[in-house]
């Protein structure tokens, strides 16, 4: 079965359209989103927009439409700012890291907000598994809800 493709905000620009907009997706907005930027390939109906009053509320209201639509497990595919929210709400249990061997001068961060100061302080994944998948590195675990050093 396809799983339900759950897109959080909208891009200014769409590429592979006809990839990712099958017949199973929902797309979240806030309130303030013009629905005429919808793309005329997106049905109107899939876009759900949320009233909120910040990135916890539209958050919780994400999650809280995914329950009354019966989706009890979701694979979130972002950035930091999306993968914060989802952990600020615990709403993240087990993670999938892909590292793939390139040395770079910077990079992004996993997760948005306060950084760890120690290793102590940094979230803790139980391993469940580890190993290559082509030239990438996957490690695959339980993150540890109690160990996790966020933001207040």
């Amino acid at each position: 079965e396809n799983p339900l493709r759950v897109i959080v905000g909208l891009a200014d620009e769409f590429y592979n359209e006809k990839v990712f907009f099958d017949d199973n997706y929902l797309i979240f907005t806030d309130r303030g989103f013009d629905r005429e930027m919808i793309p005329p390939f997106i049905e109107h109906n899939r876009v759900i927009q949320l009233e909120s009053t910040g990135r916890e509320s539209f958050t919780q209201g994400v999650l809280e439409e995914l329950y009354k639509r019966g989706v009890m497990f979701a694979m979130l595919e972002g950035g930091a700012n999306l993968a914060t929210s989802f952990m600020e709400a615990g709403a993240i249990d087990e993670v999938l890291y892909f590292y793939a061997p390139k040395i770079l001068g910077g990079g992004y961060p996993l997760f948005t907000g306060q950084k760890s100061k120690t290793i102590q302080q940094g979230a803790l994944i139980e391993l469940k598994s580890s190993g290559s998948t082509g030239e990438d590195i996957l490690v695959h675990g339980y993150l540890k809800l109690e160990k996790i050093c966020l933001p207040e």
